[in-house]
């Protein structure tokens, strides 16, 4: 009897022991089911229910650690697709990535301005229903965005045709996309829209044609001349012709000149303005007193000046060569003839007294949907301008410049059929240091207790 009792004493303290390891190894698995990783057995024994709580304790380390491991690596790659996404994102040109079946897979926002197609409706289409690719020669392209790029890379210029029918220039660079064995998974289109650029292209080449004429339109004359007089007898007064057609070219030249170099240091930051007090009167009358000697019959230039205007503060030179601009305008944009007129008045608008010096013409003028434009570089009141008036179309953009940098405004108002009035407002006192370059802006401007007086007919020269 007493054996087994002390034999039913040991198993009752072996079932205890295995028992509570087993309850410690059932809990420990519960709270790994229900995502407590760190829990632990912790069952420490000699025999093989402790073997087995060591064995689940390292499991669950192990699974611990390799799930810290994935959770930083999951991190780490939504971040890497976070930047990636506002890269992408960010672009200026269009991204569009599509599968080894040719369907959109990526579809930036600069691709949808360009296709003019929402990412929502791309995604998952067929990159031939979205995009449709021409050549130059109107060769239909689009085939080459449904596969990847067999023979490597490629890039080419190409016209992207929207949904609208609006053409687009573009250069396009293709890449193919491969999965993790290496294998071809699709491809990935960048394409660049290149309007501006064939815009600076074509600004260039008409630029450097419209500099080779109006070089070449006073040297005309002055070898003609020059010739004539070196190679024959030529008469007094016929010399006297000669020579002011040779003197008048010079000028007419060395305006153009001026005004490249002028309008390059401008935009190198190179010009200085040298401010000083400056008489209005003194300056209209300098200015109209100049063109009276070169305007033709057709035209007369009027002056019309307020009495007891204040000085300004301003850089007398550029100030006169940016009224000459806007005279020698008038002149040349009134082919056939009348009144130019040269005014200059007080302008208030409520705050700080001004000046407003405006040039009149009852010329061609200039149509509504091109005023924003006249102030631009190399701009002309149309595309047929340069040829039918000459000049570079940098004038206005020089005179804009002159004034902004004068705290000023440029004002134009002008009626197709009936004229242009162009006037520079410029405050009687300065907020700031003159400074170069600054932007276009608008103004209104007044006149009143003014007296006109005509001067005489003159030959007008040509502008650049």
């Amino acid at each position: 009897l007493a054996a087994a009792l002390v034999a039913l004493a040991l198993a009752a303290l072996v079932g205890g022991r295995i028992g509570a390891g087993l309850r410690a190894l059932t809990h420990a698995a519960e709270g790994i089911q229900q995502g407590d990783l760190a829990v632990r057995a912790h069952v420490e024994s000699d025999d093989e229910v402790g073997l087995l709580g060591a064995a689940f304790d390292s499991m669950a380390g192990s699974i611990e650690s390799m799930t810290a491991d994935l959770r930083r690596a999951a991190e780490d790659e939504a971040e890497l697709r976070s930047r990636l996404e506002a890269i992408v994102g960010g672009m200026g040109e269009a991204l569009v990535a599509v599968d080894a079946f040719g369907r959109v897979t990526a579809f930036n926002p600069a691709a949808e301005q360009l296709a003019g197609v929402p990412a929502s409706r791309a995604t998952g289409s067929p990159v031939t229903a979205v995009l449709a690719v021409l050549s130059d020669g109107g060769e239909d392209l689009t085939g080459l965005l449904a596969e990847a790029p067999a023979a490597g890379p490629w890039s080419r210029v190409a016209a992207v045709r929207r949904l609208d029918g609006e053409t687009v220039p573009v250069a396009i660079s293709a890449a193919a996309l491969h999965d993790v064995a290496g294998d071809v998974a699709g491809a990935v289109f960048v394409l660049r829209d290149i309007r501006r650029e064939r815009e600076v292209d074509r600004m260039k080449t008409e630029f450097l044609s419209n500099i080779s004429h109006e070089l070449r339109t006073p040297l005309t004359p002055i070898k003609g001349y020059a010739h004539m007089l070196r190679s024959r007898t030529v008469p007094a007064p016929k010399v006297k012709q000669f020579l002011d057609g040779i003197v008048e070219s010079s000028e007419r030249l060395e305006r153009v000149i001026d005004l490249l170099v002028n309008f390059a240091a401008i935009e190198a930051g190179r010009l200085q303005i040298e401010a000083a007090p400056v008489k209005v009167r003194d300056l209209v009358d300098d200015v109209v007193g100049r063109w009276s000697e070169r305007v033709d019959e057709g035209h007369r230039i009027t002056r019309r000046v307020a009495r007891g205007l204040p000085e300004l503060h301003a850089d007398r030179q550029l100030l006169e060569r940016s009224l000459d601009e806007l005279v020698d305008n008038a002149i040349k944009y009134s082919p056939d003839g009348g009144p130019v007129s040269v005014r200059a008045a007080v302008a208030g608008n409520g705050r700080r007294a001004a000046i407003a010096i405006s040039v009149s013409d009852r010329g061609v003028g200039i149509a509504t949907d091109r005023l924003d434009q006249v102030f631009a570089d190399f701009a002309q009141a149309d595309g047929s301008a340069t040829r039918r008036f000459g000049g570079l179309g940098l004038g206005l953009a020089f005179v804009n410049r002159i004034v902004k940098a004068h705290d000023g405004r440029l004002v134009c108002e002008s009626e197709p059929g009936k004229g242009s009035t162009f006037t520079i407002v410029l405050p009687v006192t300065r907020s700031r240091r003159p400074r170069l370059p600054a932007p276009p802006g608008r103004a209104g401007a007044d006149g009143n207790g003014a007296t006109e007086s005509p001067t005489r007919p003159l030959r007008a020269r040509g502008r650049a």
